[in-house]
């Protein structure tokens, strides 16, 4: 019985640190501008805006996956002083 607790517990473990080691983060848009007014305000060699500024959108490389992965986006929003904004 003990013999089977250790094999158990080894394999949890293995599973944690593989999960652990195959964690990335890859940076999208940092410090830019959803807007309303027109006018572009973000990099336009790297960001496209559509419908003036309502929706930005950029192309990102990522490396092919060789098995079912988990897919997570951490999004900070924030106003820029508009009392109108529901952000704000």
């Amino acid at each position: 019985m003990n013999h089977k607790f250790w094999i158990i517990i080894f394999l949890v473990l293995l599973s944690f640190s593989t999960i652990k080691a195959s964690i990335k983060t890859v940076k999208i848009f940092e410090q830019n501008f959803i807007h309303f007014g027109g006018g572009v305000q973000n990099d336009p060699d790297s960001i496209v805006e559509r419908d003036n500024g309502r929706i930005i959108a950029r192309e990102i490389i990522l490396s092919e996956f060789t098995k079912p992965v988990k897919i997570t986006a951490h999004l900070i929003v924030d106003s820029d002083g508009d009392p109108w904004d529901r952000a704000g």
